[in-house]
């Protein structure tokens, strides 16, 4: 269950994203996710990041996932009050983890589309900072 297979566009096995990790940043965002759970079923969950990176995050779910699924996550809440929440970005479930209550979820962005409301430390070359 655990680290298995490759992310479904093929560009790199899980072994390589693991060596080639980029710098995670313990940020929390409330987020939204949809999807289908582990029976097929749709479902929306709200929940939040417990730490993300300009590749993927790890986030907190009650509802249990197939490892290699498709969610889809979005952002509910900018630090921007200017901004409209963000649009969906499809992730792929790359690790699954089962805490003492939820599950924790390692996820890869699918798409090099920008989600988290913050530029990280390697795009700027310096520390990380939000929007």
């Amino acid at each position: 269950m655990n680290n298995r297979g490759s992310p479904s566009n093929g560009s790199a096995t899980l072994v390589e994203v693991a060596t080639q990790r980029p710098e995670r940043i313990a940020l929390r965002f409330p987020i939204e996710v949809c999807g289908f759970d582990r029976c097929g079923h749709f479902f929306t969950e709200r929940s939040e990041t417990c730490n993300v990176s300009i590749r993927g995050c790890k986030f907190y779910l009650r509802t249990e996932m197939k490892c290699e699924a498709i969610v889809a996550l979005r952002v509910i809440e900018r630090h921007d009050r200017r901004r409209k929440d963000a649009s969906p970005v499809l992730f792929q479930v790359v690790r699954i983890e089962r805490e003492p209550s939820p599950w924790a979820l390692g996820a890869w962005k699918l798409r090099a589309e920008d989600l988290w409301p913050m530029r990280t430390a390697h795009a700027l070359g310096g520390a990380p900072s939000l929007d």
